[in-house]
């Protein structure tokens, strides 16, 4: 039989074999998915205008770096963008496993 075949009636929605998606650490660097973390990067060089400055380099909106900003403030568990710039220096950028 192969795998994820269902063995008796499966309610539908049910998925048999899948995994979710792997989870990440709460509170810590390794908790930044890869575009908050390259935008905590730009945010712990203290540029006058970040949003602006951020958004123009990666080019995306401003809005969507000010998205991120705010997750990366709800992850790290911080208040200010000097202390992203803090944490950002004291914990060094996750290895990739990929």
């Amino acid at each position: 039989m192969p795998r994820g075949t269902p063995v008796g009636p499966q309610p539908y929605g049910v998925r048999l074999g899948v995994r979710g998606a792997p989870q990440r650490p709460k509170s810590s660097r390794q908790a930044l998915s890869a575009a908050e973390g390259h935008i905590a990067e730009f945010v712990g060089q203290g540029l006058p205008n970040p949003d602006i400055d951020i958004a123009g380099q990666l080019m995306l909106s401003r809005r969507t770096v000010g998205t991120h900003v705010s997750h990366i403030f709800a992850k790290l568990q911080v208040r200010s963008r000097r202390e992203v710039a803090e944490r950002a220096r004291v914990e060094p950028e996750p290895a990739s496993g990929r």
